[in-house]
């Protein structure tokens, strides 16, 4: 055996079948090669644990956890320790190149099945999303229709009916349009409609939103723009729905009596605006606040009882944010209150 020579022959093999993703080829491609190269030897691959009277055998990983045997005849007691260690290691190589073509062919059926499990979940939020909303608009625009009506109207009861048909429903609906945004988002298939905009019609809008809500349970409600004029590249519907959803949150969670604000400001080094969504709520653990924005969580099973909701809101909020480029944070403490800054790029 030519040492150089063969050694060159080896690269050359190896380099061939890193290529290949099929543990069967590769094995039978190398036994086929090193017996061309090392003809006395009589290389061979053998799913058993080969017979003991062979004089070299090394264990190879082949594919779906399973492993085989690269064996040489016995003509490999006669070769010297350089060489005998040269084909060790050759056939070591050999067990490294079926591994990773393994773990590339099972990524490959894992990505597959991947691919095939979101084709079904795009079908199935498809469905969802019609056969959800289509009868949930009807009720709701019945229901309305039954609030015009002027013997319903003079009916204090049967007013109160409808405005609980319209509550529950409108709240079903908020739930179906967070699961579906938070998939499709999740599947890279939300896009954002940019444009230049300026923050302070939206945040007064959102501010005079959720002031129905706090009122009822006497929050006062703070709202301070140091930039009133300034103008950034954002989709306007998902600016609001994030301050719409940090605003909720703060009412939601603050107590009769409290206190909840919006700020916004430009950080020190002009790049940025910061939006703050500040409350004397209840607060949030620092251990909660690991995983606040992961989608389904609520921070506490006692809450997800009191507080209704997906647990979405706040994972939808954050991703937003990303896609416009900024980021999401909260600050909180228990008893005192949250704050949730958002930043943007300007």
């Amino acid at each position: 055996m030519n040492t150089p020579t063969f050694l060159h022959d080896i690269l050359l093999l190896f380099l061939s079948l890193s290529q290949q993703n099929q543990p069967e080829i590769i094995t039978r491609l190398f036994t086929e090669a090193m017996n061309s190269l090392v003809p006395d030897l009589g290389f061979a691959f053998a799913k058993e644990f080969p017979d003991p009277q062979v004089f070299y055998y090394e264990r190879v990983f082949t594919q779906h956890n399973q492993f085989g045997w690269i064996t040489a005849g016995d003509q490999y007691q006669y070769q010297t320790e350089a060489q005998k260690t040269i084909i060790r290691n050759t056939v070591r190589m050999l067990a490294i190149i079926l591994e990773h073509a393994t773990q590339r062919k099972e990524l490959q059926k894992t990505n597959r099945e991947l691919a095939e499990a979101l084709k079904h979940q795009e079908t199935f939020l498809a469905n969802m999303s019609h056969e959800l909303r289509t009868p949930l608009a009807a009720i709701l625009g019945n229901a309305e229709l039954l609030r015009m009506q002027p013997q319903i109207a003079e009916n204090p009861k049967q007013t109160r009916y409808i405005g609980t048909i319209e509550e529950s429903g409108n709240h079903l609906l908020e739930l179906i349009n967070d699961i579906l945004n938070y998939s499709k988002i999740d599947a890279n298939q939300f896009s954002l409609h940019k444009e230049k905009i300026q923050l302070e019609p939206i945040c007064q809008q959102s501010i005079l939103y959720v002031k129905a809500a706090a009122e009822k349970k006497h929050i006062n409600v703070e709202y301070r723009n140091d930039i009133p004029e300034q103008l950034i590249i954002a989709d306007p519907l998902r600016i609001k729905q994030v301050l719409l959803n940090l605003l909720n949150n703060a009412a939601k969670f603050t107590p009769a009596g409290g206190q909840l604000g919006l700020k916004v400001s430009k950080l020190s080094s002009n790049s940025s605006i910061v939006l703050e969504v500040w409350d004397t709520g209840i607060g949030i653990s620092p251990e909660d606040q690991k995983k606040i924005f992961h989608p389904f969580v609520q921070i506490d099973h006692r809450l997800e009882r009191k507080f209704e909701g997906t647990g979405l809101g706040l994972a939808i909020s954050k991703r937003l944010i990303e896609m416009h480029g900024g980021t999401l944070s909260i600050t909180s403490e228990i008893n005192t209150g949250s704050s949730l800054k958002f930043v943007l790029p300007i």
